[in-house]
């Protein structure tokens, strides 16, 4: 696959389709995308008769990039499913049909499928290197395939939608954009159409730009005829003709300053109306106050970064003297995109900053040159803007370098490659913020040199998610000095004023998890499980001991993958394996006493599941055995084997 073809997967959407029957490898697949990435869209919801569904599913289709098709036999028989194919084939989505298990002889599968190449993630003893993870890296590489072309296109559909729903000119693209849109809609990918409504929305747009090529060249034509009629009243001699071609000019130069004012005024109230729907998103999200979990699933961080990229597009369309005439609010836009891609865990981020660093010190140079323009008091202003400006992204950089697990040592040289003014407290904390609410990519390495800069009280007193701690300051009194004695005179000295002082006090809750005392270790605490069932005949015993593990507070996901149970248990992290030993173990067996209450109750079980679940309850060997590792989990992610 050639590198043109292949791109980060940063914001790339897959709509999975699945039948319920399949539903724990659906979500299985869904998890494992979500390591690798992509922004999976999976409908959860049983559909009920009377309910409109279709608005919902349809609209999730037309949110995605890519459909990702889970083919079994009983997936192909549902009516629901059927619909969900017809309306990827209506809006011009990308299919990939993925098999989790062999299908039945004689399965009858729709054209537009049939046609297509399946990937296979069930093992097959005649088929080398088969299995779910073999199958699901070529997923990864079917997806990643021509995905900057769909990502475009999904952008081009969202403008088209709201071109169609007002009809108004002001949404449709001209200049530097119509080039790329056109450029776009000819290099369309094997297998890849455009729908009809980019189509019309293209056309719409080239339609409007040639009128108002038009109306620019009739302008000219205009000026031109008043010209010679003016030099012909005049007498037509040497001196009025050389004066109405000086006039042509001007004319000339005025109307096409008009049109590129009129251009850029348009642009620049189309960003500021991204701009402005983008910090509403933002806000929408509260970051301040949610967990990173909650922070990667809210869909508005989703439509931020949308309208950061949509008014990036109108910024590139502006003139050069509009650009530097509203330089700073452009880089204000850049540093909100920035951050957007930071919370995205996407390392464009850094990227974003150094560019506007780079910038800022071609800007700090030319305040210092020597034929400046400015002087005395508004010079000094103008520098000590810069610099204060300056440090916070130098400042903002140090924190994206978690992204790329930067050195301190490359962190501290990014720090002095600037002279930064010392901020204050209040100033910092909200740069810092950035460290406490991402502890999956938590940068004690940026903090340290951070810390090691400035003297904070958010660096005193360690502020993490995991460890809340409060600054309570008292009143204390200090010491009295130890005066000189003097010679031959006893009598007794007042005692030297006592200064107060205010003094912060630590005060720390309770950790959760009594067993560490490293705030580090939280983020490596076991929530999720994934229990990889290895034949059919355990599933029964498998979702009753699931059930017991959730009322536990675990979040599990099942997956049917045949093939030998004996794996154990993987974990990734040596921190979890003191939990996998103890809480988890002790969780295992608890939950396998549980569900054995539940079939005895019930008079429903039989003689397998019942063996199976009295293994675990007496902690069986294979579980608590460790065998193994398996590098890229998430650090709060174990699989089990059933």
């Amino acid at each position: 696959m050639s590198a043109e073809q292949v791109s980060s997967v940063s914001d790339a959407r897959v709509f999975l389709s699945y039948c319920r029957e399949d539903r724990y490898f659906a979500r299985q697949l869904e998890l494992v995308l979500k390591d690798k990435g992509y922004d999976p869209l999976i409908d959860t919801q049983a559909i009920v008769p009377g309910e409109p569904w279709e608005d919902r599913l349809a609209g999730m289709i037309a949110q995605c990039d890519t459909v990702v098709f889970i083919l079994t036999a009983k997936y192909l028989d549902s009516h629901y499913c059927n619909w969900e194919l017809t309306q990827a084939l209506t809006q011009g989505k990308r299919m990939v049909p993925v098999l989790p298990q062999a299908l039945p002889p004689g399965t009858q599968v729709p054209e537009d499928l049939a046609r297509l190449q399946y990937i296979q993630f069930y093992s097959d003893s005649e088929i080398p290197d088969s299995g779910f993870y073999v199958g699901m890296g070529k997923l990864d590489e079917a997806l990643r395939l021509d995905l900057d072309w769909l990502r475009q296109k999904r952008r081009y559909d969202e403008r088209a939608v709201d071109w169609g729903n007002s009809q108004s000119s002001e949404l449709l693209l001209s200049g530097v954009l119509l080039e790329e849109a056109e450029t776009w809609s000819n290099s369309v990918p094997k297998g890849n159409e455009i729908p009809p409504e980019i189509q019309s929305f293209i056309a719409a747009s080239r339609e409007r730009e040639d009128i108002r090529i038009r109306n620019a060249k009739r302008a000219r034509s205009v000026a031109w005829s008043a010209v010679f009629i003016t030099a012909a009243l005049l007498g037509a001699t040497g001196y009025f003709y050389w004066q109405q071609q000086q006039t042509l000019g001007e004319l000339e130069d005025k109307s096409a300053e008009l049109i590129t004012a009129t251009n850029d005024n348009l642009a620049l109230a189309r960003a500021a109306n991204f701009w402005a729907d983008s910090k509403r998103q933002l806000a929408l999200s509260e970051f301040e106050r949610l967990t990173p979990e909650e922070i990667f699933d809210e869909q508005p961080l989703d439509q931020a970064q949308t309208g950061i990229q949509f008014l990036q597009d109108e910024i590139n369309s502006l003139s050069p003297a509009a650009k530097t005439a509203h330089r700073d609010t452009i880089r204000s836009m850049r540093r909100d995109l920035a951050k957007i891609f930071f919370f995205k865990e996407n390392s464009d981020a850094i990227a974003t900053i150094n560019d506007l660093i780079a910038e800022q010190q071609d800007d700090m140079a030319a305040l210092n040159a020597e034929d400046l323009v400015l002087t005395g008091e508004a010079l000094e202003m103008a520098r000590t803007g810069l610099r204060v400006q300056l440090g916070r992204d130098v400042l903002s950089r140090a924190v994206y370098a978690c992204l790329d697990n930067a050195s301190v040592s490359d962190i501290r040289a990014g720090l002095d490659e600037v002279s930064i003014e010392v901020l204050e407290d209040p100033q910092v904390p909200s740069v810092l913020r950035f460290l406490d609410k991402a502890p999956d990519r938590f940068c004690e390495n940026a903090r340290a040199v951070i810390c090691e800069q400035y003297t904070l009280s958010a660096c005193e007193l360690g502020m993490t998610d995991a460890v809340r701690q409060q600054s309570i300051y008292v009143q204390q009194q200090m010491p009295a000095p130890l005066a000189p004695a003097t010679g031959g005179d006893n009598t007794a000295q007042p005692p030297p004023p006592r200064a107060q002082v205010q003094m912060p006090i630590r005060q720390t809750p309770a950790l959760k998890d009594r067993s560490y005392s490293s705030q580090d270790r939280l983020a490596y605490q076991i929530s999720d499980l994934v229990i990889h069932v290895s034949t059919q005949e355990k599933m029964k015993a498998a979702e009753l001991f699931a059930a017991k593990l959730r009322e536990r507070g675990y979040t599990v996901s099942l997956e049917l993958v045949k093939g030998d149970a004996t794996r154990s248990i993987r974990y990734y992290y040596d921190i979890q394996e003191e939990q996998v030993k103890t809480d988890l173990t002790e969780a295992c067996i608890a939950a396998a006493e549980a569900a054995l209450s539940d079939l005895d109750r019930s008079g429903d079980a039989n003689a397998q599941t019942e063996q199976i679940l009295k293994n675990w309850s007496k902690g069986y060997e294979r579980f608590i055995s460790l065998e193994g590792r398996f590098k890229g989990l998430r650090k709060n992610r174990v699989e089990i084997w059933f």
